[in-house]
Parts: structure tokens; sequence; C-alpha cells
């Protein structure tokens, strides 16, 4: 996993899942529920990342020392 991890961008990844939460937000029914899956897959990867593998949260998710 650590090896997949590294090929990652989490910049690009934070973009893509912004635009997938946007594309969510305007869809119904299963369209909305698949997109919501990919979302919650994005955010276990994400959260695996700094729980497990110590990356930091600030290139993860992009916070700010005031978030």
């Amino acid at each position: 996993m650590q090896k997949f991890l590294k090929n990652i961008n989490f910049t690009d990844l934070r973009q893509q899942k912004a635009t997938l939460v946007e594309m969510s937000a305007k869809s119904k029914g299963k369209e909305r529920e698949a997109l919501d899956a990919i979302i919650g897959l994005v955010d276990s990867l994400q959260d695996t990342a700094v729980d497990r593998y110590g990356y930091e949260e600030e290139e993860v998710f992009n916070l700010s020392k005031e978030d």
C-alpha cells in the first residue's frame, strides 16, 4: 500500500474529489449514490495515508494551521 500511496498526487486528488462532491450535489438517485461511494473511497484512502502511513495532513487534506 505504501508504494501505491507514493504514486498518488494528493493535490490532484483533492481537486478531483472536490469536483466529485460538486457533481454529487447536482445529481440524484443511482448516479448520486455512485459518486458518494467514490467520494467515500477517496476519504478512506486519504485517512489511511495519514493514520497508517504517516503522511502529513497538510499534504493529504490541504489543511492550514488555523483549520
